[in-house]
C-alpha cells in the first residue's frame, strides 16, 4: 500500500512549536490548534510573513528531512530549508561525486535529457497531439547532449504542448506563474531527496553555476518537469477553475490543485510510486553510477 505524506500549507499567522514530535500550529486569528505527526509530513510551505516557529521545531523538521519552503507575497517560493546531512555516508559519496569521471558525468546527462524528452513526447501523444519529431529528438541525444537536443526539443515541444504565441518564461502571462510555482515546489522535493540519498545538492551533473546550491537537484528534476506541465494542463479541465485563472492565476484553490500534485503516483518498471518516493529511487540511481554498481540512471515515464 503507498503511504501519502502530507503537504501542509500555512497561509494564515500562526504559531509554529514542537511537542512530543509533532507540529503545533495555533492560528492566531481563532487561537485554533492542529496537531501532526512531523513523520508524515513530505512538504511544510508557509506563506504568511506573520507566522512563527520555534528553533526545536526547526531542527527536528531538518532531521526527518521535510522540505521547509518559504514564499513571497505572491506565494512564489523564495527559500528552501534542508539539513546539512541526510545520510551515514554523506561524506563518502560527496568524495564519489567530487571525483566522477567526465565520461560517466556524461553518460549521466544524457541519459537525463533522453528521459526529459522522452516524457515530453509521451505528453504530447497522450493529449492527442503530434510526438513525432519530439520522439526523433529523443533518440539522437548523444553523451553530453553535444548536439543539445533538450534546447530544439523544447522549442517544438512548447509551440506544440501551447499553441499560439507562448513563450515559456520564468516570468510572462499564464500559464507560466503556474508551471514557475509547481515547478519550485517539485524542486523542494527532489532536493529532499539529494540529501536523503548522501549526495550534495551543489554539486551537479550538468549543471554547474558557481551561484546555485542546487546544481544536482537541477539536473536530476529535468524529467520530472513534464509531470508538473500536464498537472498544469490539468487546471484547464476544471471549470469551476477556469474564472480563477482569469483573474488571480495563482489564487488559493489553483495552489492547493498544484500542490496536490505531489501526491501522484508515477510509474518505473512496471511499479507505481509516489513522486516523492520516485525522486527519492532517482537520485539513488545516481549514487549507484557514482559507487560503480550499475550504469543506469532510472525516471518515470509518462503512460
Amino acid at each position: 500500500m503507498i503511504q501519502l505524506k502530507r503537504i501542509i500549507a500555512v497561509e494564515k499567522p500562526a504559531q509554529l512549536k514542537l511537542a512530543h514530535r509533532q507540529l503545533i500550529m495555533t492560528l492566531t486569528e481563532d487561537r485554533k490548534e492542529y496537531s501532526i505527526p512531523i513523520e508524515d509530513i513530505l512538504v511544510l510551505m508557509i506563506s504568511s510573513p506573520h507566522t512563527t516557529l520555534t528553533s526545536g521545531l526547526a531542527r527536528v523538521l531538518a532531521e526527518e528531512n521535510v522540505s521547509v519552503i518559504f514564499c513571497s507575497d505572491n506565494y512564489h517560493p523564495v527559500a528552501l530549508c534542508q539539513p546539512l546531512h541526510g545520510h551515514t555516508l554523506h561524506s563518502k559519496r560527496i568524495k564519489l561525486q567530487v571525483e566522477c569521471k567526465e565520461t560517466t558525468r556524461k553518460q549521466a546527462w544524457q541519459q537525463i535529457v533522453t528521459a526529459k524528452i522522452k516524457n515530453q513526447g509521451q505528453l504530447l501523444q497522450m493529449i492527442g497531439k503530434e510526438s513525432l519529431l519530439i520522439n526523433k529528438y529523443s533518440e539522437r541525444v548523444l553523451s553530453d547532449d553535444k548536439e543539445n537536443c533538450e534546447a530544439k526539443a523544447a522549442k517544438v515541444y512548447w509551440k506544440v504542448l501551447l499553441e499560439g504565441e507562448f513563450t515559456r518564461h520564468r516570468f510572462g502571462h499564464w500559464p507560466n506563474s503556474a508551471l514557475n510555482y509547481t515547478y519550485a515546489v517539485f524542486r523542494s522535493v527532489m532536493a529532499r531527496a539529494v540529501v536523503g540519498s548522501g549526495l550534495a545538492t551543489a554539486i551537479g551533473i550538468h549543471h554547474r553555476n558557481q551561484y546555485n546550491s542546487f546544481c544536482l537537484v537541477d539536473d536530476l528534476i529535468e524529467p520530472y518537469r513534464p509531470f508538473a506541465d500536464q498537472l498544469v494542463l490539468g487546471l484547464l479541465n476544471e471549470k469551476n477553475l477556469v474564472e480563477e485563472m482569469a483573474e488571480n492565476d495563482l489564487s488559493r484553490e489553483i495552489r492547493q490543485y498544484l500542490l496536490s500534485g505531489l501526491q501522484m503516483t508515477v510509474k518505473m518498471k512496471s511499479k507505481e510510486y509516489l513522486l516523492g518516493n520516485a525522486m527519492e529511487l532517482s537520485a539513488d540511481s545516481y549514487v549507484k553510477i557514482l559507487e560503480g554498481r550499475s550504469k543506469n540512471m532510472v525516471f518515470p515515464m509518462i503512460e
